[in-house]
């Protein structure tokens, strides 16, 4: 759980490790996508673990916490799906040809595992895993009543829960939640050894720091030749767990240590305040990008732009989404104004159009010969997400709602 006041660092370094998750996402070589891949997403989970608070999770009841995440994260994951799914039809309107599989995304939307079923937005998973991830943690405080050392050793025995499920693919990618467990309470003892150290590693002379994180990045890049491949996404951590881990660590702790150093840049620090938007949406929209110039897609220049235009383009987009449709960023408003009430109403509308259209372009031969029963499965599933999704939002943002409350209160007025 968050802290109110944010940490300006802790906010650049998420801004920082999404910047290389997009370009992991990009058409660079392998060995160094193999690099990035050694630590971007371990990062992310360092980050919430730096943030996270035992003592008050400890006083948080089951209920509570998994509604207010269920809200922070389930509610924009489906969502951002949509949306994506919207990118992802310009995408093909672009190239002129193919198809996007309307059955099978809305399938994936729930399955929430590409490796099973592809999605609109695959690095949504995120969200997914991290869900999970937090209500284990939130299950290990209760257990240890927020005792560290407790919390510890309980992701450490659940961590081979997890290594025993390498490569093997479950629904909401759950196999790879022991790992997430496991780096976002280091990240949080990491955090602890920081406060206690803090003095002494702010009065190291530039030569001492530097140093310091030169020999950090060395140690990361040594652990990453020695382990090979490292991906959270397929559940598999090269050679060895443990020397993945310290690649993770190693190479984590030395950008961090860079990153407080830095001064503060109001890009980075907005993409680190919205990640959850960026994380969803940037995906579908470099397909768009590589729509437009697939000559270019595996050029250094294209993966430049590419980069730049990410997280340029995604800032109005979330200063938009924020002020008309902030149920989709996880943030609710207990009277909403008139704009974001015709948001809300917006958005439940433009999310039925996606099965819709797909009936009126495809009505003929394109379902039936297709697998009608696919389709119809598919579509009941999708409207069964989305009552659920109005169902978990009715009480905090729909008009329904607001304007039934406001009657039952004028009538307890009179």
């Amino acid at each position: 759980m968050e802290n109110k006041k944010r940490i300006v660092w802790i906010d650049q370094l998420k801004g920082i490790a999404f910047i290389f998750v997009i370009i992991g996402h990009l058409g660079i070589g392998k060995t160094f996508k193999s690099w990035i891949y050694s630590f971007h997403m371990p990062l992310f989970f360092f980050a919430t673990g730096f943030t996270m608070n035992f003592e008050k999770m400890n006083k948080t009841s089951f209920k509570d916490f998994f509604l207010t995440h269920a809200k922070r994260m389930l509610i924009p994951y489906f969502w951002m799906q949509m949306l994506s799914f919207c990118l992802r039809q310009v995408a093909v309107m672009v190239k002129q040809k193919g198809e996007v599989p309307v059955p099978k995304y809305l399938l994936g939307v729930i399955t929430g595992n590409n490796n099973l079923v592809g999605s609109p937005s695959n690095p949504l998973y995120y969200v997914l895993v991290l869900f999970m991830a937090e209500l284990v943690i939130w299950a290990f405080v209760k257990l240890c009543k927020a005792n560290k050392t407790g919390v510890a050793l309980c992701s450490v025995f659940f961590l081979p829960v997890g290594l025993i499920l390498t490569k093997v693919d479950l629904v909401w990618h759950a196999s790879c939640v022991p790992a997430a467990v496991f780096f976002i309470v280091v990240g949080n003892l990491l955090m602890d050894l920081y406060k206690a150290n803090r003095e002494e590693l702010e009065s190291l002379n530039a030569f001492k720091y530097i140093v310091s994180i030169l020999v950090l990045f060395a140690l990361g890049f040594v652990c990453w030749k020695f382990n090979g491949r490292f991906s959270l996404h397929g559940n598999y951590y090269g050679e060895e767990f443990v020397v993945a881990a310290a690649a993770a660590v190693f190479t984590s702790v030395a950008i961090t240590l860079c990153v407080m150093k830095l001064p503060s840049m109001k890009l980075i620090t907005f993409i680190g305040q919205n990640t959850l938007f960026y994380m969803g949406i940037h995906k579908p929209l470099i397909l768009v990008f590589e729509a437009m110039f697939p000559k270019y897609k595996e050029t250094t220049v294209f993966i430049i732009a590419a980069t730049v235009a990410c997280a340029l383009l995604l800032v109005p987009a979330t200063l938009i989404a924020k002020k008309l449709f902030p149920f989709v960023l996880g943030t609710y408003v207990e009277k909403p104004d008139k704009i974001q009430k015709c948001g809300q109403l917006l958005v439940l509308l433009a999310s039925f159009i996606v099965p819709y259209n797909y009936c009126l372009n495809h009505w003929n031969g394109g379902i039936l010969k297709d697998s009608a029963l696919y389709f119809v499965l598919s579509l009941a599933a999708f409207v069964a997400v989305m009552t659920g999704v109005w169902a978990l939002t009715s009480k905090f943002v729909p008009v329904i709602y607001l304007a039934g409350r406001e009657k039952k209160i004028s009538k307890q007025k009179k």
